[in-house]
């Protein structure tokens, strides 16, 4: 089944074209990484795909829902979204996943019990249980990282797009979080989009891979097919060295 297909996605702005006829059609329970250099419009592709710039399209549907038939509501429960960069929240961790709820709410912010299982099933999952009550101003950059990918699951959509999720974490901590994003990826069913710099993250963590350049798909494909030295020689203009390790082939 197809996730997410979109065709000639196409974005200006002052002048200067950020995405060129993008197209791509992307399976359902996939995790797909997008790569490409400084300014080549990965971040610009998510907010296109999530209109939250203006961009022209041919088509885009989210499981065959045309977007243009959807309403702001309905598509808060297919696609959820996790920022690069995020405000400095004085909630608590229980608030920011009750106002996530919001999709789904009818009068105000009334939690239902089932929502109170369904917070609490999540918080569990991402081990946050016990900062339940924490601002998540006083989170540290991963527990606050796994607050808003928390907020995410609890908004309950089949679509997660993330932007650079492991953006200024620390080793330890960009693990954690890749290996939960993988994890809900197969135990919730959940497609993932997200962007990233790392190839070597793309290359363990996610089933495939788009690169773009310059605004443009310069290919697109399962990761261990498309991502070899010739293909990131092409979108980098970077011979990379190739080798392989007890965890599979890593790339410096």
């Amino acid at each position: 089944m197809i996730a997410l297909s979109v065709k000639n996605l196409f974005v200006q702005s002052h002048n200067k074209i950020r995405l060129n006829h993008l197209s791509v059609d992307i399976e359902s329970g996939s995790r797909v990484a997008i790569i490409g250099p400084n300014g080549a419009g990965k971040s610009t592709t998510l907010q296109a795909l999530l209109r939250l710039i203006p961009a022209s399209f041919q088509s885009l549907q989210y499981f065959d829902h045309n977007i243009q038939s959807l309403s702001r509501k309905q598509l808060a429960k297919i696609i959820a979204y996790v920022p690069q960069t995020h405000p400095n929240l004085t909630i608590s961790v229980w608030d920011w996943c009750v106002y996530a709820r919001f999709p789904y709410q009818k009068f105000g912010f009334f939690l239902t019990k089932k929502e109170h299982i369904i917070i609490d099933t999540i918080l569990a999952k991402t081990e946050l249980i016990q900062y339940k009550n924490t601002p998540l101003s006083h989170l540290s950059g991963g527990e606050r990282q796994r607050a808003f990918i928390a907020g995410a699951l609890c908004q309950e959509t089949p679509i997660i797009f993330l932007d650079e999720p492991t953006n200024f974490l620390d080793p330890k901590q960009a693990h954690e979080i890749l290996k939960l994003i993988h994890d809900i990826s197969i135990e919730m069913n959940k497609t993932i989009i997200s962007v990233t710099h790392d190839i070597n993250e793309v290359m363990h963590y996610f089933t495939h891979c788009l690169a773009i350049q310059n605004g443009q798909k310069l290919f697109y494909g399962q990761s261990h097919e498309v991502i070899h030295s010739d293909n990131l020689f092409s979108l980098y203009n970077y011979r990379f060295t190739e080798a392989t390790s007890e965890q599979g082939v890593i790339f410096w």
